[in-house]
């Protein structure tokens, strides 16, 4: 019995953010953005504003995120997805958006806990696809042997997100 209150509450939590959270304002994203250094890794890294995914229960969180080195080199940004399943692991190991385009994805974790699986991936979006992406946002589904996730971002999303990053990255480039 008290093993099932942490989900009650996870489900009930999702579906309380899950209804507030909004990508509708390019503003907001930008500055609900959380960017960090990692000196182990060397690494500025720009975290975006987490999203629910709707649908009932909402499983789903949806983020963007990227990183660049000391200099402003390398810079790379993500789709990151976070996916909770009492049904078993979906083991994801396809990413496809919406014009059936193969991206790359990378699994970084998996935990279970008696009857949920916890997932994690991110999904490479290399710069030219988010900026022709800017103004329809972002759709791509997720698939594993286990099912499938379509994680969807608004253009405002990646409008946001992509305004913050640039100023980001050329703050420490001029450095």
């Amino acid at each position: 019995m008290g093993r099932k209150w942490p989900a009650a509450i996870f489900g009930l939590m999702l579906l309380l953010v899950g209804c507030v959270s909004s990508a509708q304002d390019p503003v907001a994203i930008r500055d609900g953005a959380e960017f960090t250094f990692d000196r182990y890794s060397g690494l500025y890294w720009l975290l975006g504003r987490e999203l629910f995914m709707p649908g009932f229960p909402p499983d789903t969180l949806v983020s963007m995120r990227g990183a660049f080195g000391r200099d402003g080199h390398y810079p790379f940004l993500q789709l990151y997805a976070y996916h909770v399943s009492g049904t078993g692991p979906f083991w994801f190991h396809y990413a496809y958006d919406s014009d059936a385009r193969p991206l790359v994805l990378y699994y970084l974790s998996r935990e279970r806990d008696k009857k949920l699986v916890n997932e994690s991936v991110a999904v490479d979006l290399p710069r030219d696809y988010l900026l022709a992406h800017r103004d329809s946002g972002i759709d791509i589904r997720l698939e594993g042997r286990g099912g499938a996730v379509v994680a969807q971002l608004t253009a405002a999303y990646v409008q946001g997100f992509l305004e913050r990053f640039d100023a980001e990255l050329a703050k420490v480039a001029s450095k």
